[in-house]
């Protein structure tokens, strides 16, 4: 059915198979409604592949599309079945924690972080390993903020990450 392959093409991202931005931005918003009169919070983890032009600069385009697909899938593996997963672009993912606070949020952060620190890719005979830095933000109900205060703040924060060091968790 047309209408269905037009809904697909502009929320997923073709290279991952993930749900991009467009998709996020309109889920999160809907989840912060349907919870901002009360029931669980929400946390948002921003992942950014650390050094990623590196990637490009030493194995092409290509290499780092299959970096990019490979990490996808090592985070797409370690999320729980609530998570909502999707690319927000370039080298960015974006995982909205379901009922998730704070404490529970860091811990999936950190889980999230290993994993991707002890996998590797293969792309043309090599083995090619990356870090993620990762910000969390956190959404209580009741609390006036749109989206996209929420994506700030989990920006803000991996930002201080990668400002400390890289292959890290701010929050």
């Amino acid at each position: 059915d047309l209408l269905r392959e037009y809904e697909h093409d502009v929320t997923i991202d073709p290279l991952t198979g993930l749900y991009n931005r467009r998709w996020l931005d309109r889920m999160l918003t809907r989840m912060m409604h349907r919870y901002g009169s009360g029931g669980p919070g929400l946390s948002l983890l921003m992942i950014d592949i650390d050094h990623f032009k590196k990637v490009n600069d030493s194995h092409g385009h290509h290499g780092g599309d299959a970096v990019l697909a490979g990490i996808a899938r090592v985070l797409k593996e370690a999320l729980r079945e609530t998570d909502l997963f999707a690319r927000y672009g370039g080298e960015e993912f974006v995982v909205i924690a379901t009922a998730t606070e704070a404490p529970g949020a860091r811990t999936l952060a950190e889980r999230l972080r290993k994993c991707v620190e002890d996998a590797h890719v293969e792309y043309d005979g090599k083995r090619i390993k990356v870090t993620v830095s990762i910000g969390i933000s956190t959404w209580k109900p009741l609390i006036k903020e749109d989206h996209e205060a929420l994506i700030r703040q989990a920006d803000a924060a991996l930002y201080r990450a990668k400002d400390q060091g890289r292959n890290r968790v701010g929050a």
